[in-house]
């Protein structure tokens, strides 16, 4: 019907005006005419040259703008705290404190290597970073035009040495923690055989040789020349590896005035108000998995290879990061799955990688639209654009894969809520005749921040499955009002560090406003399909109204037990008196 409205209109469109479609292909445009066609001509193929097809080796972006119908939300979930990273805020950063910071963190990496080697090491980090320049901007859903190749290079170098010297902290503080323990180790042992030598007891001594290695390539820092080469940098397409391009690099630097380098070997401390605040450094981490808020991870990668030192060892990036982050993830559990350095594409996209199940289900999820957005229309109950909490109620257009009911109205139905205390990945519930296992989730003031920008990478990034957004949805259904909210608290499998069961509440109701996922194609589809049916047997819900009006408490219980006692004893009565009367005793 659509496509005969449509084809109606173009008929009347051609129908109506063929004087002036005939004139236009008749006629020869006049002078003016034809300087003005000239005119438009031009523009209209500048335009077209403009935009010709990018050459881009890397695939699609993974960097993305919130979209502007969801950043209207929540804008300050999606906006830097403290540390503002990347291009997308770049005139951000020039207002932020914490910049100069950043200044210190190069001027410590670059100080751990010999004094003579730090001007050339800055060198190399730069030419690198000069080098992936059209690499670095692939990664970015906006063309970043204000931003120039000089300025690119200086903003991935501080906020890459800024993530390097966070990890080499946390990876340090953790080798002073382990030390110390095997120094108590080591004295408490030696206190148990001194008292077994007192006791008389032959013992036989066995001296430990214990060399901190991390210690000892401390002492002889300096001592060996860094490797000149990017080590995994294989995107960099030319290197100072080569011995006529070094040359020709060495001889460019000799032409210009260069400012010389002021490092001194070994003696860059870094201080400051984001070192000494412990609240800040959280809030940073928080900042760090934001969207908007990245660099890809190979400029990471690439950075640490050139700046690393003997001391460092074998550090893996990827599990220093999620080492880094394992305080201020919402599952209990400390443990993450593990990825390989190839497929990430930056911290948050690594935050959510190993949140997510592997393997991922057999079917996936395919973009509608060639922006990466997942538009599906099919798209389960949720709120739109409403602020205020409502009453869920099962639309009749529904199906089972795309809604059930509050947890209240679940229990009612007989579903009993269970913490599942198995399990490490908070994603993995289950739900088996009547049983509903979810595992615990820690609520905090970031939570709907971190969640926002999850949700948000699914939405964008074409090969993110929805295994936030699904989560998310659940919550939303099973979370209703503040009853819902207090019910899984008590639980335990909400940790509600917020101020009310009401504003947990509200959390997950404003989380799903304006995302779109498939109904069909998720990790709960069968989990929903196995609720909304139990839910749905009239059995269940009259079996729990039974158990609810005549078991809820012992009070009831002892009631139901005495009113059944009494009746039995009535019936006995009736019985004995009926088996007197038809059976009278002799005599009587």
């Amino acid at each position: 019907m659509m496509d005969r409205r449509s084809s109606n209109r173009v008929a009347d469109t051609s129908t109506q005006h063929p004087p002036i479609i005939a004139s236009t292909a008749t006629s020869s445009p006049t002078g003016d005419n034809k300087a003005d066609l000239a005119s438009l001509i031009n523009r209209v193929r500048k335009k077209v040259n403009d935009v010709r097809p990018e050459q881009n080796s890397l695939g699609p972006c993974t960097i993305f703008e919130i979209p502007a119908h969801i950043r209207r939300l929540d804008p300050l979930a999606y906006k830097p705290a403290v540390v503002p990273i990347g291009p997308f805020h770049h005139v951000l950063r020039r207002e932020s404190a914490i910049q100069e910071h950043k200044w210190r963190c190069v001027r410590y990496l670059l100080s751990r290597h010999p004094k003579d080697q730090s001007s050339e090491l800055l060198d190399k980090c730069l030419w690198a970073l000069k080098e992936l320049d059209e690499d670095v901007r692939s990664c970015y859903s906006k063309k970043l035009i204000s931003v120039n190749a000089h300025d690119m290079a200086e903003i991935m170098l501080l906020d890459g040495c800024f993530i390097i010297h966070l990890l080499l902290k946390h990876a340090n503080k953790e080798k002073e923690e382990h030390a110390k323990e095997e120094k108590e180790e080591h004295a408490n042992k030696e206190q148990e055989e001194k008292k077994e030598r007192e006791k008389g007891d032959v013992v036989l001594e066995v001296h430990h040789e214990r060399k901190e290695g991390w210690e000892i390539m401390g002492k002889e820092k300096g001592k060996e020349e860094q490797a000149s080469d990017v080590g995994s940098g294989k995107r960099v397409r030319g290197t100072l590896s080569g011995k006529n391009e070094k040359e020709d690099f060495e001889a460019l630097l000799s032409k210009q005035e260069m400012v010389k380098l002021e490092i001194e070997e070994d003696r860059e401390e870094i201080k400051g108000p984001f070192e000494a605040g412990l609240f800040t450094v959280k809030v940073a981490l928080y900042d760090l998995l934001k969207l908007e808020n990245q660099i890809p991870f190979f400029i990471i990668q690439i950075l640490f290879d050139l700046l690393k030192i003997p001391k460092d060892g074998d550090i893996n990036i990827p599990q220093r990061v999620l080492d880094l982050f394992c305080n201020i993830q919402p599952s209990l559990s400390n443990s993450f799955e593990t990825t390989s350095i190839a497929s990430i594409h930056h911290l948050l996209h690594l935050f959510h990688s190993s949140r997510v199940f592997q393997p991922h289900p057999p079917q996936q999820e395919k973009p509608l639209d060639a922006t990466g957005c997942k538009w599906i229309p099919s798209a389960t109950k949720v709120r739109q654009t409403g602020v205020k909490s409502r009453k869920k109620k099962k639309p009749s257009d529904t199906t089972g894969s795309e809604w059930i009911p509050s947890a209240t109205e679940l229990r009612r139905a007989g579903v009993k809520f269970r913490k599942r205390k198995d399990e490490t990945n908070f994603l993995d519930i289950k739900f088996d005749n009547g049983r509903m296992e979810i595992p615990p989730l820690r609520v905090t003031d970031h939570t709907c921040s971190l969640f926002r920008n999850l949700i948000a990478f699914e939405q964008c990034y074409a090969g993110a499955m929805t295994y936030i957004t699904t989560y998310a949805v659940f919550m939303d259904c099973i979370i209703d009002e503040a009853k819902d909210a207090q019910l899984l608290h008590l639980r335990g499998i909400l940790v509600n560090r917020l101020s009310t069961d009401k504003a947990l509440a509200g959390l997950f109701n404003k989380l799903c406003n304006e995302i779109h996922y498939s109904s069909n194609n998720n990790h709960l589809a069968d989990l929903f399909m196995e609720v909304h049916g139990y839910y749905n047997s009239k059995f269940h819900k009259w079996r729990a109204d039974f158990k609810r009006n005549y078991f809820s408490s012992p009070w009831t219980i002892i009631s139901v037990i005495a009113a059944v006692l009494l009746l039995l004893l009535t019936i006995e009565q009736a019985v004995l008196a009926g088996f007197s009367y038809l059976h009278p005793l002799d005599g009587s």
